[in-house]
């Protein structure tokens, strides 16, 4: 496996200072999770941010009768365990492993130690953290005024890299809907007008 620097500056398209890198690698690790992994649990302290290079994550809620609503995806690329970015205190969900995943996990002890040394790094996870505030917006925006179907057909438009990648379970929470009703959905989509 690569060192966690080279997966950051070719998945990220970016060019790192060379002490940072070398700090990054002191620091960070490059590590392998299988299928079905949970790299935080809800009402845990998140210590890590992940870089996922290669697979797919998703994160999830918990309701009270122990259903899980899935949340927000993430795959190669993006990042995960992101949510102490934008607010100090315990995971409001939790997130797992769909596909093994080799991901850069990085200490958000080095991000704070580190954020005078180089803002590279720093100024990409904020835009990945204001891509994805923008992405949860919609996607509110869709389960307050989209139909199933219309929720459906903008999640083909917008995540389209990922329907063949997700079950429908995983899938029909995180668009608001039942399993069953996807799959008529899917049947009248494909059925000939």
């Amino acid at each position: 496996m690569k060192k966690p620097s080279e997966y950051l500056e070719c998945g990220l398209k970016l060019s790192l200072p060379a002490n940072f890198s070398r700090t990054l690698d002191r620091s960070a690790e490059t590590v392998l999770l299988e299928k079905g992994c949970t790299v935080l649990y809800q009402g845990e302290e998140p210590g890590f941010i992940y870089f996922i290079a290669e697979g797919l994550m998703r994160g999830y809620y918990i309701d009270s009768e122990g259903n899980d609503m899935s949340k927000c995806f993430a795959a190669e690329g993006e990042f995960a365990c992101t949510e102490r970015l934008r607010k100090s205190g315990k995971a409001t969900f939790t997130i797992e492993t769909l596909e093994t995943c080799i991901c850069v996990k990085i200490p958000y002890s080095f991000l704070n130690a580190n954020r005078n040394e180089d803002e590279t790094i720093l100024k990409v996870i904020n835009e990945f953290t204001q891509r994805a505030l923008k992405k949860a917006e919609r996607r509110e925006r869709g389960l307050l005024t989209l139909s199933a179907s219309e929720r459906y057909i903008d999640f083909l438009l917008e995540e389209s890299k990922l329907a063949d990648r997700l079950s429908q379970k995983h899938l029909a929470s995180y668009l608001g809907i039942r399993p069953g009703s996807l799959c008529r959905i899917k049947k009248q989509m494909d059925s000939p007008m």
